[in-house]
């Protein structure tokens, strides 16, 4: 039987070693192509994607993240298509145009019977305001023990995938960034235990082929060596941690709250950061706007947690939703959510395209 996708302890969790760096195979074709596409005709792909809410003058940023991220994908490794390469350390104009190869291959649907995403999060309602959330998650982070920040994080991630296959499996992903003494490193990625949902919302085995867990992910890689979005340690002044999202996420000076956690997911990612730091980029987030109290929620991990929702001023095809955990107010989960809108995928309002889980230091 699956293990409790929506149980599991990541206190328990125990690294594996790494596996080796695998080289990249298959459908190269369509990632050199990609390579070779100028600024001016990404975002004219872009336009022809989506010409209601792309801007004709709008130019593909890395303050993007959080919104084109939301439609990569990652294929199992048996069903490879076209990989998410974005993460990588890749920039984010190269993922635009990704983007636009993935979706030539049409609309994703949903196998009958089986849902095409996990169930969402399931909230509970708060008795609060977003304010008074904000300002006691400050007090909390602010007050808690200093710990030092380090580039180790871990997170369990699965995105959906578009190469529409029969029967879906989710592939859960664990992964962490594994350096080198020179500063560069790469992606350790394996799979976590695969399953299938049911479209009554419950887990199943798996119904199609699907990798073992602890197999590890292949990937299709730009270098043997990368850096990373965030080699330098991030600030805990939140005026100082927004000057640092926006160098080295190139985000634009108007980003708004979705640009901004895109941002910052990808800084989640990389670095376990101090409860300063999370505190920092808490107010950057709340100073952008955007941000509304869902309620009280467990992650999949079964973590307690409160979880908030971030919309976008420009893109309103997707949202995130954000959880803290309940006791130290640390960002521990997000979801992105497709809010309706794409005549590119057919999905329902709300489904989940991506979430993350990030482990806390043992």
């Amino acid at each position: 039987m699956p293990s409790d996708h929506y149980s599991q302890n990541p206190a328990n969790y125990t690294p594996a070693p790494h596996p080796p760096r695998v080289a990249p195979r298959g459908k190269w074709e369509e990632v050199r192509w990609v390579m070779s596409w100028t600024d001016d005709k990404i975002a004219q792909a872009m336009r022809d994607i989506d010409p209601a809410m792309t801007a004709p003058d709008a130019t593909p940023l890395p303050g993007d993240w959080a919104r084109m991220r939301s439609i990569m994908i990652y294929a199992s490794p048996q069903r490879s298509v076209l990989r998410s390469i974005a993460r990588w350390g890749w920039t984010v104009p190269v993922a635009a145009a990704a983007v636009v190869v993935a979706l030539t291959a049409g609309p994703i649907a949903a196998t009958p019977s089986y849902a095409a995403t996990p169930p969402p999060l399931a909230t509970r309602p708060l008795d609060d305001t977003i304010d008074d959330v904000i300002s006691e998650s400050l007090d909390i982070l602010r007050a808690a023990t200093a710990t030092t920040p380090s580039r180790d994080a871990e997170v369990v991630r699965w995105s959906l995938r578009e190469d529409g296959a029969d029967d879906p499996v989710i592939v859960p992903e664990w992964q962490e960034w594994v350096w080198n003494p020179d500063g560069t490193g790469y992606l350790s990625a394996r799979a976590g235990a695969p399953y299938s949902v049911t479209d009554d919302g419950k887990i199943v085995e798996p119904v199609g082929d699907s990798p073992d867990e602890g197999d590890p992910i292949e990937r299709a890689t730009s270098s043997q060596r990368d850096f990373g979005f965030f080699p330098d340690e991030p600030p805990v002044d939140a005026r100082e941690m927004r000057d640092y999202l926006t160098v080295h996420a190139h985000l634009p000076d108007d980003a708004d709250a979705l640009a901004l956690w895109g941002a910052i997911s990808l800084l989640r990612d990389e670095w376990t950061i101090t409860a300063d730091q999370q505190a920092a980029a808490l107010e950057i987030l709340a100073a952008a706007g955007g941000l509304s109290l869902l309620g009280t929620v467990e992650d999949r991990f079964g973590r307690d947690g409160i979880a908030l929702s971030v919309t976008s001023t420009s893109r309103h095809q997707f949202g995130a939703t954000i959880v803290l955990e309940e006791a130290s107010r640390q960002i521990i989960a997000a979801d992105i959510i497709y809010k309706g809108g794409s005549d590119r995928l057919d999905l329902d309002t709300g489904s989940v395209i991506e979430y993350s889980a990030w482990l806390l230091p043992r």
